[in-house]
């Protein structure tokens, strides 16, 4: 005898819109650590010849009607100064002043740079007075040729 199956469904092996999602489920289990970063590269931990260099800045000269004179030693772009030194030379008689020596600290006070050289001043300089200034310089990578 033959059984014939009758499929009633009435879909006809459609799919129908789909539901909203469901809730979340539980969290899960935290992972096992991941491995260890390589270590970077050390950073400079000394000061000596191979970062850092000098300059020497052309001296000025005073002048018949000059109320100061001021040399300026400047580090290349990047760079910063460690240390500077003044030098000031007065002709015979001169009742010049050196009235400022340091950094050029006026950029931090007007903005967030940082000092870039090192200056000199001589107030009421006579005529033939010379200033000039000298900076060492730290010497940040890339370094200097």
């Amino acid at each position: 005898m033959l059984n014939l199956i009758r499929d009633d469904r009435k879909d006809n092996n459609r799919t129908g819109t789909q539901g909203p999602p469901g809730p979340a489920g539980p969290q899960g289990i935290q992972g096992p650590p991941g491995t260890t970063g390589t270590p970077g590269a050390t950073g400079i931990t000394f000061l000596n010849g191979t970062n850092l260099y000098r300059v020497v800045a052309n001296s000025t000269e005073a002048g018949p009607d000059d109320a100061s004179i001021t040399s300026f030693a400047e580090c290349d772009s990047g760079d910063a100064p460690v240390n500077g030194l003044s030098a000031y030379f007065p002709v015979a008689n001169s009742n010049g002043t050196l009235s400022y020596t340091g950094t050029n600290v006026f950029l931090i006070l007007v903005s967030n740079s940082l000092p870039t050289g090192y200056i000199t001043t001589v107030t009421e300089p006579a005529e033939f007075d010379e200033v000039q200034s000298l900076v060492t310089c730290f010497d940040n990578p890339p370094l200097r040729p």
